[in-house]
């Protein structure tokens, strides 16, 4: 919007620091100004900050030497946009059911832990005893109830090990790799794969960047999905022998075949980046929609298995309470 309005850049990074409560943010803002000002170029300005992703910088830089720095900025902004909105779903599908297990650990916790000693207690008093699979589960809650201080601590310095683990950089890195690669080969992994392929190529394409280019930089940005990544190698090869890229995009089977029709249109019209953006965001509205299922499918699976264990500790205690109740009568 800034450069778009013709102000200079330098005001506008300090318009943007002025009233910027973050500290950090405020910052960096703060040292882009001072870049902006000494009239050494954005995209250095940038670097010297190194706040940003290489990638980035190197957009910037291609905006700066063709003059598209609007359309460059505006395709960034664009981009974090579906990759937030993307993170934001993905996180959800994780949390959610893992709050509905961890409640569902906790009521079986409570059921073996508190409930069953009382029944066994009854028992006791009415001179029987409970059924081998109700005090085999009341075994294992005194177990718990007694060495519950070693194994919480257990959990808690496992947990702390994995927190400063992600603290060092590097050991980060490589554990986010081997949970995307992990992931990614699933059929969630691939469309969400697929559609981060399709938002860096709106993006790059949308900066004026041409296809090969746009290829190149879609294949540092998808590097953690190992399936979307080899297909874009072999898109790639496909393109350097001689073959048109909506060609090469639809026998890599990088998008869908109705994806694929469009795009061929796109090229053919001289739309790409138009098209390439559209598919960009119904690709992003696809991994949200199956995201959904997934979660409508673990929910009622989750609730299920609680009724029944529930119900599997419920009914070996009252079926021998009731049978004693009733020799009583």
């Amino acid at each position: 919007m800034i450069v778009r309005s013709g102000i200079s850049l330098g005001e506008g990074f300090l318009i943007l620091s002025e009233k910027e409560p973050d500290s950090d943010r405020k910052a960096v803002l703060t040292a882009l100004y001072h870049g902006a000002e000494q009239g050494n170029g954005l995209s250095r300005a940038f670097r010297e900050v190194n706040a940003f992703p290489e990638y980035m910088d190197g957009m910037i830089e291609i905006g700066e030497r063709t003059g598209n720095l609007d359309s460059v900025f505006k395709a960034l902004s664009q981009y974090y946009e579906r990759q937030a909105r993307l993170t934001q779903t993905i996180k959800s599908a994780v949390v959610y059911p893992a709050v509905l297990f961890l409640i569902m650990l906790a009521v079986i916790a409570l059921l073996v832990i508190q409930v069953l000693p009382i029944f066994n207690d009854v028992f006791v008093q009415l001179g029987s005893a409970m059924s081998p699979l109700a005090a085999a589960l009341m075994d294992f809650g005194l177990f718990l109830k007694r060495e519950g201080w070693v194994i919480a601590g257990a959990i808690l310095a496992i947990a702390a090990v994995c927190a400063c683990a992600f603290l060092i950089p590097a050991l980060k890195l490589r554990a986010s790799r081997f949970l995307t690669r992990s992931f990614s080969e699933g059929k969630l992994g691939n469309l969400i794969g697929s559609a981060r392929f399709a938002s860096a190529m709106a993006m790059t394409m949308s900066s004026g960047m041409d296809t090969d280019s746009s290829l190149g930089m879609a294949e540092k940005l998808c590097g953690g999905y190992e399936r979307t990544h080899r297909k874009i190698i072999q898109c790639r090869r496909s393109m350097q022998g001689g073959k048109g890229f909506a060609d090469t995009v639809a026998e890599s089977e990088l998008f869908s075949p109705l994806y694929c029709r469009m795009l061929d249109i796109g090229v053919k019209t001289g739309a790409a980046d138009t098209v390439m953006e559209e598919i960009a965001r119904k690709s992003g509205e696809n991994v949200e929609t199956q995201i959904d299922r997934l979660i409508g499918k673990v929910e009622p699976v989750l609730i299920i298995l609680m009724s029944l264990l529930v119900g599997l500790v419920l009914m070996s205690v009252m079926l021998p309470l009731l049978g004693i109740m009733s020799s009583i009568g």
